[in-house]
C-alpha cells in the first residue's frame, strides 16, 4: 500500500514539476522575443506555433491515450503498440505536414511567413513520435522518464535561445533551435525505452490502424482564431494580451490535459 501511494505521488510529482518547468521556460522565452525581436516576428511565430498546435494533434493521431490504456492492461504488447504506433504516426505526420503546406498556400501567406510555418511543421514528425513514447511510459507508470527528457531539454533551450537571439540569428535560427529541440526529446525518450522498457522486434502489423479506434480528436484540438484580414503584427499584439492573462487560470490549465502532456509544447 505504501509503495503504491509513493509510486502514485512520484509519477504525479514528476508530471507536475514537468509542467511547471515548461510553463516557465516557455514565458522566458516568449520574454526573450519580445525583448529581441520585433512585432512583426512575433506575430509570426505566434502564427506558426499556433498551426503546430493544431495540426500536431492529428500528427499524433490520437493514439496517445489508446496505447497508455491498451499497454496499461497487458505490457506484453507494449512491443507492439510501440512499433505499429510509431509507423501510423510517422504516416500521419507526413500527412499533417502536406496539410500544413497546402494551408499555407491557400492562405497566400507571404514568402517569409510560409517559410517560418513550413519550418516550424517539421516539428511535427519528432513530437508525434515522442507522444507515442510518452504514452508507453505512461502505462508502465515511468513518468519521471518524461521529466528527465522535457526538463533538460527545455531548460537547455532557454539558454540557447537566448545565445541565438543575442548573437543576432533571428526568427529562423529560433525556429530551428525549437524544432531541433523536438528531435532531441525524442531521441532521449527513446533511449530510455530501449533501456528500461523493451527493445521491440520491429515486427510490423498493416492491421493495426484499422483495428484499432483512432481516438477522438475535437477534444485535443486547440482554438484557431486566424482572420484573413489580420497582420503578423495585429497577431502578435493580439498574442501578446493573451499571454498575459490571469496566473490562476494558467495553473488550473496545468491540470486540464492529457497527464504527461507537455503543454505548451515548444
Amino acid at each position: 500500500m505504501i509503495a503504491s501511494i509513493r509510486r502514485i505521488a512520484g509519477n504525479a510529482a514528476s508530471i507536475f514539476i514537468n509542467t511547471v518547468v515548461n510553463r516557465a521556460t516557455t514565458f522566458v522565452l516568449y520574454a526573450l522575443i519580445a525583448r529581441h525581436l520585433g512585432a512583426h516576428e512575433f506575430g509570426q511565430l505566434s502564427l506558426a506555433l499556433t498551426l503546430f498546435y493544431t495540426f500536431q494533434v492529428f500528427a499524433a493521431a490520437g493514439l496517445s491515450t489508446l496505447i497508455t490504456r491498451e499497454v496499461a492492461k497487458d505490457r506484453t504488447k507494449t512491443d507492439q503498440y510501440l512499433v505499429n504506433g510509431s509507423m501510423v504516426v510517422i504516416v500521419s505526420s507526413l500527412l499533417s505536414i502536406t496539410a500544413l503546406l497546402l494551408f499555407v498556400w491557400l492562405m497566400n501567406y507571404s514568402l517569409d511567413t510560409g517559410a517560418v510555418i513550413l519550418l516550424m511543421s517539421l516539428g511535427l514528425l519528432p513530437y508525434a513520435l515522442s507522444a507515442i513514447c510518452e504514452a508507453v511510459f505512461q502505462a508502465w507508470e515511468m513518468m519521471h522518464y518524461i521529466a528527465y527528457a522535457n526538463m533538460s531539454v527545455n531548460i537547455a533551450k532557454v539558454g540557447l535561445g537566448f545565445l541565438a537571439l543575442a548573437s543576432g540569428y533571428g526568427l529562423y535560427g529560433l525556429v530551428l533551435l525549437l524544432v531541433a529541440s523536438h528531435v532531441t526529446v525524442l531521441g532521449i525518450e527513446w533511449w530510455l525505452t530501449l533501456r528500461h522498457i523493451a527493445r521491440p522486434g520491429w515486427k510490423i502489423d498493416p492491421r493495426f490502424s484499422l483495428e484499432h479506434r483512432v481516438e477522438r480528436l475535437s477534444d485535443d484540438v486547440p482554438e484557431v482564431r486566424l482572420r484573413s484580414a489580420e497582420s503578423e503584427m495585429d497577431l502578435g499584439a493580439r498574442h501578446r494580451a493573451a499571454d498575459c492573462d490571469c496566473p490562476a487560470d494558467r495553473g488550473r490549465s496545468v491540470f486540464s490535459g492529457r497527464l504527461g502532456a507537455a503543454a505548451p509544447v515548444w
